[in-house]
């Protein structure tokens, strides 16, 4: 889903896009689910400067099935990208020496 972020006398300055694993018995169902959540997340309130923001939700951007009874390890969310003069196709990588941020969920 994504929400956009509006600040008083700016418009829409940030959008947040979200994704939220729910079980639900068919689409329907799921997208209100969805919807639901998503407006879980609308808020008000002034920030530091005075001026009111609104967070709300602008769409459900997509609602899958996983076909999976045991979520330990499904896949949940993809993001394929083009890179330019990124590493050469004989680079080793090594995973184990970067640590994870947290997203703050």
């Amino acid at each position: 889903m994504r929400l956009v972020i509006l600040v008083e006398g700016e418009g829409a300055t940030s959008q947040d896009e979200v994704v939220h694993v729910f079980r639900a018995d068919d689409w329907d169902v799921a997208f209100q689910r969805a919807l639901a959540l998503g407006r879980s997340h609308e808020c008000d309130y002034k920030n530091g400067c005075e001026q009111r923001v609104r967070w709300r939700l602008d769409r459900i951007l997509t609602l899958d099935m996983i076909r999976a009874s045991d979520l330990d390890g499904a896949e949940v969310f993809s993001a394929l990208s083009d890179v330019s003069g990124g590493p050469g196709f004989d680079t080793a990588f090594d995973p184990e020496r970067h640590r994870p941020a947290q997203t703050g969920i």
